[in-house]
């Protein structure tokens, strides 16, 4: 009799590693949320003087005497910066930044920051000052030597830990002003190993089943230095400009937005360009332009991303396409040497967030880079050699078309033209 074992083999994907399960650092829970004052990304805010360009992780709001809790538990590895606005500690994965040097007003949480000369401790109390005060916890890093610790508050002795779990109280913000430090006041959280993953990937956070992100594009040509709409649906120039308005102000987790184009109705799609927030191809600090208004935006002509000042999880993207690109080995612009000939084109705008929900935008535009128009006029008196009463001609420089027009001599109401 033959026995068959089966054995069943479970593949986890990679998206399984990046599931949204670790609590919110403001509620201590997975079904509440604290409102996000700065998320993952480039960022333009009202005298944001030094502050990043592109915000490696995100701002909650958190403000004394609310606490910030240990989101996974982990080993307390570093204290860094503690003389400066950018305070924080290091627990696990996860760095918590603009910490509190200091103590809370009743007492129950305190970071000194060299206890007896060994370095940084964190006590965690409770009780009443002078009546019942207890400590209940002391962590320190994890290279510290000198393990076992006295509370001055309590003359209690405890075993310093280094684990901090899941749930603890582990962070209090620095009030802004405090003690002259102008940032504080809330909890910038990141990612410390890699800061090229939105914190939102581990993190709950309010996330509708789609991606609640909207995408309003616009299709403009250069006019003296502006970005100025095409109004009919016809598009031309060298470049056109294709601006995406991309809103994700709900959920604040947007990642990234690709731009394709097809010339068949949609059979196949060719990429013109992805902007990446997360990962190896995130965007870079050189490519955000930062400009006051929407107007300053609408009429930018420099491919990039603007986001909109004081506004959190609203930018705008920028491509120049260049309609007249020659295909491989031709040398002369014409219609039948460039990579995008004239005709209906359906322009697509897929933009998603970090639980890879999608909204797509697809826009059909008809290219006419190469529409027919008069290169010249000639008037003259009487006859086709006549004299000459004016001449106006497009004229090619070789980087544009420029318009030459000459009125040597007047026409009388008695003249014959020709």
């Amino acid at each position: 009799m033959k026995q068959f074992v089966f054995f069943i083999v479970t593949i986890l994907s990679l998206n399984s590693l990046y599931s949204q399960d670790l609590r919110d650092p403001g509620t201590n829970n997975t079904t509440s949320f604290t409102t996000i004052l700065s998320d993952y990304g480039p960022r333009n805010f009202t005298g944001q003087g030094t502050a990043s360009v592109f915000h490696p992780g995100i701002d909650y709001n958190i403000v004394q005497p609310s606490y910030a809790y240990e989101i996974e538990g982990g080993t307390l590895t570093l204290f860094g910066s503690l003389n400066n606005d950018l305070a924080f500690i290091v627990v696990g994965n996860w760095k918590y930044q603009h910490i509190l040097v200091g103590r809370t007003s009743d007492y129950h949480w305190e970071l000194r920051e060299d206890f007896d000369n060994e370095g940084p401790v964190i006590f965690i109390r409770s009780g009443v000052k002078g009546v019942n005060l207890t400590t209940n916890s002391i962590y320190i890093s994890s290279s510290r030597t000198v393990t076992s610790i006295k509370d001055p508050e309590t003359n209690q002795t405890l075993i310093g830990e280094t684990f901090i779990p899941q749930g603890t109280s582990i962070f209090i913000p620095r009030p802004s002003g405090y003690n002259g430090y102008a940032l504080g006041n809330h909890l910038h959280l990141q990612r410390n190993a890699n800061s090229n993953l939105n914190p939102l990937e581990f993190v709950v956070h309010q996330d509708a089943a789609v991606a609640n992100i909207t995408v309003t594009p616009a299709f403009k040509r250069i006019n003296n230095g502006t970005a100025t709409p095409f109004t009919d649906g016809i598009i031309y120039g060298n470049p056109v400009i294709i601006e995406a308005d991309v809103n994700s102000q709900t959920d604040k987790d947007f990642d990234n937005l690709a731009i394709s184009t097809s010339k068949d109705n949609g059979v196949t799609f060719q990429n013109l360009n992805t902007w990446h927030y997360t990962g190896a191809q995130r965007i870079q600090a050189n490519q955000v332009v930062r400009l006051n208004t929407v107007q300053a935006i609408n009429n930018a002509v420099t491919q990039g991303v603007y986001p909109v000042l004081d506004l959190v999880s609203r930018e705008f993207f920028k491509y120049r396409w260049n309609t007249q690109q020659l295909k491989a080995g031709e040398t002369v612009i014409s219609s039948s040497s460039v990579a995008y000939p004239d005709g209906q084109y359906i322009v697509r705008h897929i933009a998603e967030d970090v639980t890879h929900h999608q909204t797509t935008e697809d826009n059909t535009v008809t290219l006419d880079n190469f529409r027919p128009y008069i290169r010249k006029v000639e008037i003259r008196r009487n006859t086709a050699n006549g004299d000459e009463l004016y001449t106006g001609e497009w004229r090619w420089s070789g980087t544009a078309l420029t318009l030459s027009q000459q009125s040597p001599r007047s026409a009388t109401e008695n003249d014959d033209i020709w």
